[in-house]
């Protein structure tokens, strides 16, 4: 009688827990290098907050495209759209859906997790803003003047727009076998640029609750809580 091979289930074994290990949200393709990944990273960044950084640089230097104060709630809605499904597409053609966590949870347990992400989340967003506008009201740097042009509702939809960008390239740098603390520093960084436009205070404080999220996200490995309580949080600032 032979006896099963256990050493090689049990390597088989070790091999899957380590992948599964909690800061990489999949195995990485075997078809994707690291280099890969970071261009990729990169061109999500580019594509998806690219106009927002070019905007909030030439905010601060004191032009402007005029792209808010000539909006109209039709527009702004139109081009949250977009932005929402462009986001959405680039997710699709360099990870998946999957490994954002674009899925509804099988148990209860995980539901009550994701509840929980979602709260916390919105607590370190706003927690940050109440901040910000304290520090702001106290004398420091506020949003820049040529900056308007805000529509309540359609600003909502960035939330799922920004938080799935900013997860796919967490995915994609974590493929990369990319250092958590170089992740959360990239994601903190990019997304506090984006927010250039409502002044350094407010882009200081973009760095906290952004690093926080990018941190729930590589560890509950799901967009969505982050999206729902993005999108709370747009709603209690901008009402």
């Amino acid at each position: 009688m032979m006896l099963p091979n256990t050493s090689v289930r049990t390597s088989q074994r070790t091999k899957s827990v380590s992948l599964r290990e909690p800061f990489v949200p999949q195995p990485p393709p075997q078809s994707m290098s690291r280099r890969r990944a970071w261009v990729m990273a990169a061109a999500v960044v580019l594509i998806t907050s690219g106009v927002a950084m070019v905007n909030a640089a030439q905010l601060l230097s004191g032009t402007s495209l005029g792209i808010r104060g000539t909006r109209t709630p039709l527009t702004a809605t139109l081009v949250e759209i977009v932005t929402c499904l462009t986001a959405l597409a680039m997710a699709w053609l360099t990870v998946g859906w999957r490994p954002l966590g674009l899925t509804l949870p099988r148990r209860w347990d995980k539901a009550w997790d994701l509840t929980l992400v979602c709260g916390l989340a919105w607590i370190a967003m706003r927690a940050c803003a109440v901040a910000a506008e304290s520090l702001i009201a106290a004398g420091a740097p506020g949003p820049v003047p040529a900056d308007n042009g805000f529509v309540l509702w359609p600003v909502l939809l960035t939330g799922i727009a920004e938080e799935v960008a900013a997860a796919t390239v967490i995915v994609l740098l974590s493929i990369a076998r990319t250092p958590v603390w170089a992740i959360i520093a990239v994601v903190a960084g990019y997304r506090a640029v984006a927010h250039l436009h409502l002044g350094v205070t407010a882009a200081a404080a973009t760095v906290v609750w952004a690093a926080a999220l990018a941190l729930l996200m590589l560890r509950c490995r799901s967009v969505v809580p982050l999206a729902v309580a993005h999108i709370a949080h747009n709603a209690t600032t901008l009402s």
